[in-house]
């Protein structure tokens, strides 16, 4: 048993620069790999600068018709309330004329 331990040993000793080669490979590897993913991610985010130009351009366009159907808005609620309030109080002034006559 122990001469199978020692010849274990030996091979483990062997074995582990191998093994350590063939990680720091894959280590190469992966981080080659992730240098051309982020040399590629950067060319990609330097193209879409033009484009988020281009659509900041056109959200710069729009906003002006919106700001004006805002406006509009305020305005048609603005008319509503003034006649919701007319309505009240012509209804109001109905009912004092007819109670100073019935009285």
């Amino acid at each position: 048993m122990d001469a199978l331990l020692y010849d274990l040993k030996i091979v483990a000793e062997q074995m582990i620069p191998i093994v350590v080669v063939i990680v720091l490979i894959i280590l190469a590897i992966a981080l080659f790999r992730l240098g051309k993913l982020f040399s590629s991610g950067i060319d990609t985010l330097t193209s879409l600068k033009g484009s988020i130009r281009l659509v900041e351009k056109s959200l710069d366009k729009a906003q002006a018709p919106l700001d004006t159907l805002v406006k509009l808005s305020h305005t048609v609620d603005g008319a509503h309330d003034s006649a919701v309030n007319l309505v009240a109080d012509t209804k109001a002034a109905f009912r004092k004329s007819k109670n100073d006559t019935q009285s």
